[in-house]
């Protein structure tokens, strides 16, 4: 969004630059110094352009896949809460709260990172709603995404998890899937399910940071 705004004030900049250079000034020694300063602008104004496309550019596409019912959403909203006590601060929200089992979508912006989508809808019937959220994370120049998704790729329907992982193939992104951790019935049943999905959510911040 930022780099969109530039851009049409710069192209503005640019076009008057260039009829004061051709239509506006008789001498020819005026035009060529005015040509000169247009395509001097020019090429500050491709380098710039470049520097924010990489500095704006989305590198990561993280999945988290399970069944239904078996924590995406939790972990997802545990994974906002520790990155807020890392000092990230929310710059966009979509039905954020105290409940950790409410599905939402937030943007946090993370100290010496970025800005990161959380998107935690990933069960059938979410797709627009996942559409609609991955477009808002490139207008608000994330740099990654974490989505998640029950069910795995499918090249004939269009799933949640195709959503995503077509969306990180498309911008070139490292596009990756994990797991929740699955308190099974028949083992585990001494565990407490909030510590599991919080080990997952650590998990997934160390992907989100160091992969």
């Amino acid at each position: 969004m930022l780099f969109g705004v530039y851009h049409i004030g710069v192209r503005s900049t640019l076009l008057v630059l260039l009829g004061w250079a051709v239509v506006g000034l008789n001498r020819r020694d005026e035009q060529q110094i005015w040509l000169s300063r247009f395509f001097f602008f020019l090429a500050q104004y491709k380098a710039i352009r470049e520097r924010w496309r990489n500095e704006f550019i989305m590198e990561k596409v993280i999945i988290l896949k399970g069944a239904g019912g078996r924590g995406k959403t939790p972990t997802l909203n545990l994974l906002i809460d520790l990155l807020i006590k890392k000092g990230a601060t929310i710059v966009y929200n979509e039905d954020y709260s105290d409940d950790i089992t409410k599905d939402c979508f937030v943007i946090l912006d993370i100290p010496d990172f970025g800005r990161t989508g959380v998107i935690t809808y990933g069960d059938s019937g979410c797709e627009n709603a996942v559409s609609n959220s991955l477009n808002i994370c490139l207008e608000q120049d994330c740099r990654a995404v974490v989505g998640a998704s029950h069910m795995r790729y499918n090249t004939k329907n269009i799933t949640v998890y195709k959503i995503l992982w077509d969306f990180g193939v498309a911008q070139n992104a490292k596009t990756v899937e994990t797991t929740t951790i699955i308190k099974a019935d028949g083992w585990g049943q001494t565990l407490d399910e909030t510590q599991v999905n919080e080990i997952c959510a650590e998990n997934l911040l160390n992907l989100l940071l160091k992969l």
